[in-house]
């Protein structure tokens, strides 16, 4: 069990981990690590991961200098000779970052180490081909391209002007060909029964094919992680727990999922704060214990900023969201006004104190 426990590391690590800025083997998940001993507390019998916030944004955007997931790669460099990939190069998923090969990392050899890890964990080959072959209909999404084309009533439609790439990324993803082009192009909405087809502008249609591509990587990694849970099952008893999560990261350009994920990193160190901080000194002070007062950050006013009704970042987001004009651009007025708010509010402050002190002078 133990072995089988440190060998769901490169499996995951594959499918999870990337190059960033700051760490050329970075987790883009959070995952909760139970690790279960049996009555006497000396042997390890069973273990369980719960995964959260996979940053899905990564498999179809990257930032300068940053890749998309390892697993890629790997199967560009060395994956089965059945799935006829190019050079990763030539993968718009791949290439968003301008960063292809790293230093110090060979994708070939880490790749046959997953494939190790794969066989120890009793992984079939039914399995692994279901995976491979998932993993190359995503990255086959990214390359289909759509021209602009005039629809009925001159409204902007769209095509795709290379079907090859098409009917390769439904063989891989084993669907129909035209129905996954219909797809595409077309977005559909049922109303009392009665379906109606609309195309999409090129942009937009850009914008559904990348979204398929996060939806199908997110399911075939909840896959995987139930998939590794069922390797290394066994009794479940007293049990150690460790909680892996990514840290901070501000880039360029912000995507949602890592707003989400700094934004569960302060809820942690909040957590952390009030656990060690502030209930220790109010235990203290209810007990008329001598100590002294240990200085440190409170973020509370970032949360607030975050979370708090009725101008918190994302509380303005869902009242955005249901309203019946909702637009980026009125949320982001609101939001400047918010902020604008809080700086007029701080300015007043300090104006007091300001007066305050000269007053005592």
């Amino acid at each position: 069990v133990e072995q089988r426990i440190l060998m769901a590391n490169p499996v995951l690590e594959a499918y999870g981990n990337a190059k960033t800025l700051r760490n050329n083997n970075s987790s883009r998940f959070g995952k909760w690590i139970e690790v279960h001993f049996d009555r006497l507390g000396r042997a390890i019998t069973s273990a369980s991961i719960e995964n959260f916030l996979l940053e899905k944004s990564r498999v179809v955007r990257q930032q300068k200098d940053e890749r998309n997931y390892h697993i890629f790669y790997q199967l560009c460099e060395s994956g089965p000779r059945n799935l006829n990939l190019n050079e990763a190069s030539e993968y718009r998923y791949l290439s968003g970052g301008e960063c292809i090969q790293v230093k110090g990392m060979d994708d070939s050899d880490e790749f046959t180490e997953v494939e190790q890890a794969m066989k120890h964990l009793g992984f079939t080959k039914d399995e692994k081909n279901f995976m491979f072959h998932l993993t190359t209909g995503i990255l086959t999404l990214g390359n289909i391209n759509f021209d602009r084309k005039t629809g009925k009533g001159n409204n902007e439609e769209s095509s795709i002007n290379n079907s090859q790439v098409v009917d390769v990324a439904a063989e891989f993803l084993g669907v129909n060909s035209n129905d996954l082009s219909q797809c595409l192009v077309t977005r559909s909405i049922e109303v009392r029964g009665e379906r109606s087809v609309i195309p999409l502008a090129p942009a937009e249609a850009r914008d559904g094919t990348d979204a398929l591509a996060k939806a199908v990587y997110g399911k075939l990694f909840d896959w995987l992680v139930l998939r590794v849970n069922e390797a290394i099952s066994g009794e479940r008893g007293h049990f150690i727990g460790v909680l892996d999560i990514f840290g901070f990261e501000i880039f360029e350009n912000n995507s949602f999922e890592q707003l989400c994920i700094n934004f569960c990193n302060e809820k942690l160190q909040q957590h952390f704060n009030q656990h060690t901080f502030k209930e220790e000194e109010e235990l203290y002070k209810s007990e008329g214990v001598q100590y002294e007062p240990v200085a440190f950050i409170d973020n509370q006013p970032v949360l607030n900023l975050i979370e708090k009704a009725p101008k918190g970042i994302l509380v303005m987001l869902d009242e955005e969201i249901t309203a019946p004009n909702g637009s980026d651009e009125r949320y982001y007025l609101l939001a400047v006004a918010a902020w604008c708010c809080l700086v007029l509010f701080g300015a007043v402050w300090c104006c007091f104190v300001l007066l305050g002190a000269v007053w005592c002078c």
